[in-house]
């Protein structure tokens, strides 16, 4: 599909007007958003547009991505591009994009990058320059650099021992980046970094899941090091471990489970300590309706197979607002109209019924509590004898419960799913259940409906 800017200076009003929709409704939902301005890669047109549209050229033959970051036409169409967005009035609720608080951070890029320049000089005044452009224009948002997070010249040591590799790490210093240098501007906000270890690693990991674990155990403690250096926030912006499918599949699931595990101990040993403020983005979270193009996507309730498979499974959870739809592929007019407005209307109308369930939940639970008052001198010896079972079960708790049969109850299917409660842990409160179907998710039992058998 096409991107946002469809030539030079020519935007999509169709894919804006989807971007409208996409702030507008994290906006009610509590969602911070990070946009990134360009993309590194040819994905959605990327860097490599820009290079065609600067030297009026049909492809980049003979040409690099340098002449992006260098040449000044190249530089100048960026800049109009980032002043059009920021400067954007939501067709929604009327806001500036510039002045939308839904809006935590603008990326320059994403994941920048110069192959064969180890100065990093020609990506660090780029930089430097643009950073200070976004500033004027939108002075109240943060800005920061969209890197992958690579060490450079700045730091050898960090460049020799924390770059991905034991025998790759001079490969990562001639893509022309340098975190430490980078997120050392002025006009930088935050740093950034991301970090696919199954795409880095596994070739000097053998392939082996602890070696991968360790390594994101030590990118991230190291970057958060750096950052307080830098005495700047550490936001780990994109990471993810692959669902493999087939009989590997239980095991990249627990893979994926020990990297994401790894993460979030370290962020949330990192806030403890209070010497910086941290955050992590996984990539990516999507409807089960959204096919899995690069084997990192996770599905609420379920990972993997196509959605019909998932659904008849009892994995259907609740989508995103619109996850799955192509926002380009609308085309504008009252059509588009329509579409987005029933969008927002289903959005509503799932608001107000949770909002009812609620408040039957409340009305039920008040009557259960009088009823409980009351007692019952009528029950008789058979039902004592199980509501005792019942109540015996439930007042364990932590991993007491483990290897309890266990009722978890879909909303969306009405119906309750038979599994097995696997393990538990202390740290977050989490109960890891397994569903019969084989598919297994750390829930919080004391927030379900589970009915024990």
């Amino acid at each position: 599909p096409e991107g946002l800017q469809t030539s030079a200076g020519v935007f999509d009003e169709a894919t804006f007007r989807a971007l409208d929709y996409v702030l507008d409704s994290s906006a009610r939902h509590g969602v911070h958003v990070i946009l990134a301005l360009v993309n590194y890669w040819s994905d959605y047109g990327g860097m490599e547009s820009y290079v065609k549209w600067c030297t009026d050229r049909p492809t980049i033959a003979n040409a690099s991505v340098t002449e992006f970051y260098t040449n000044p036409v190249c530089r100048q169409m960026y800049k109009n591009a980032m002043q059009t967005i920021m400067t954007r009035r939501n067709t929604i609720n009327g806001r500036f994009y510039s002045e939308d608080p839904t809006i935590l951070g603008w990326d320059l890029a994403n994941e920048p990058r110069n192959p064969g320049d180890p100065s990093s000089n020609t990506l660090s005044y780029w930089i430097e320059e643009m950073s200070q452009f976004a500033k004027l224009i939108s002075p109240r948002q943060l800005v920061t650099t969209g890197v992958e997070g690579f060490f450079g010249l700045t730091t050898p040591n960090l460049a020799l021992n924390s770059n991905p590799g034991s025998d790759s790490w001079d490969s990562w210093i001639c893509e022309g980046t340098d975190f430490m240098r980078f997120h050392n501007l002025p006009s930088i906000d935050f740093t950034v970094a991301h970090m696919y270890p199954d795409l880095w690693v596994d070739r000097s990991c053998n392939g082996s899941d602890y070696c991968k674990k360790l390594f994101a155990s030590r990118w991230v403690d190291t970057h958060i090091e750096q950052s307080i250096i830098l005495g700047k926030p550490f936001v780990l912006e994109e990471f993810g471990a692959t669902a493999r499918p087939g009989d590997d599949y239980r095991s990249s699931m627990n893979h994926r489970e020990d990297i994401f595990e790894t993460v979030f101990t370290e962020m949330e040993e990192a806030a403890a300590a209070s010497d910086i403020s941290v955050g992590s983005l996984f990539w990516s979270f999507s409807s089960l309706t959204y096919p899995d193009y690069d084997g990192f996507t996770v599905y609420y309730g379920g990972e993997g197979g196509s959605a019909d498979t998932n659904q008849q499974q009892g994995n259907a959870g609740e989508d995103l607002d619109h996850p799955g739809v192509n926002p380009s592929a609308a085309t504008g007019g009252g059509a588009y109209d329509s579409f987005w407005s029933e969008e927002r209307n289903a959005d509503q109308k799932e608001e107000e019924e949770e909002e009812e369930v609620k408040k039957k939940g409340s009305s039920k639970k008040k009557a259960v509590e009088k009823k409980r008052k009351k007692g019952s001198a009528a029950a008789g010896q058979q039902g004592s004898s199980k509501k005792r079972q019942k109540a015996g079960r439930q007042e364990k708790r932590g991993a007491e419960l483990v290897g309890e049969k266990v009722g978890i109850w879909w909303k969306l299917d009405a119906r309750f799913y038979d599994a097995v409660v696997e393990a538990y842990n202390r740290r977050n409160r989490k109960h890891k259940i397994l569903y019969e179907d084989g598919v297994s998710e750390w829930i919080d039992l004391a927030k379900e409906k589970v009915e024990w058998k």
